[in-house]
């Protein structure tokens, strides 16, 4: 059987088509969940989207507003420092912190990542390393205390 590079572009075209589409079907659900959270719609308005009285075909879709900015990886671990404020913790230990703080990594591993910005707080002085990783046993790590100059109070 042979495939000819006619049809593998025709596919390609329609594939093209399909996922504009969709993104553009993406783009009007973003825009109309956006408008239902910030306005209760009447009920004849939702009956008229349920029956199919409203073509979407030829509208001009508003812009959908960026969602905002989620805090970053690094946010998030000085966050969860606060957790082990009085004991040791490992690259493993702050992964599973991040994790049942509802943060997710789309790639396979994020212990490399976690292990860089863990390296990047102890070079600032946020946290300390207490023990050098040798073989399968990692490093581990603790908060330093805050350094009291010898003033007391404020």
């Amino acid at each position: 059987m042979t495939i000819s590079k006619q049809a593998i572009e025709e596919v390609r075209q329609l594939a093209h088509k399909r996922r504009k589409l969709a993104d553009e079907a993406e783009t009007v659900l973003r825009s109309m969940e956006r408008m239902a959270a910030e306005e209760a719609h009447s009920p004849s308005d939702t009956a008229n989207i349920v029956s199919g009285q409203n073509d979407l075909n030829g509208v001009d879709y508003p812009l959908v507003a960026k969602p905002k900015a989620s805090k970053s990886t690094l946010d998030q671990i000085r966050e969860s420092l606060d957790d082990f404020a009085d004991r040791e913790f490992s690259v493993s230990d702050i992964e599973h912190a991040l994790t049942e703080r509802g943060r997710s990594f789309p790639r396979k591993s994020a212990r490399p990542r976690i292990a860089m910005l863990l390296r990047k707080l102890e070079k600032k002085g946020t946290i300390e390393r207490t023990f050098r990783a040798t073989g399968p046993i990692p490093h581990r790590f603790r908060v330093r205390p805050p350094e009291n100059d010898g003033r007391l109070g404020n």
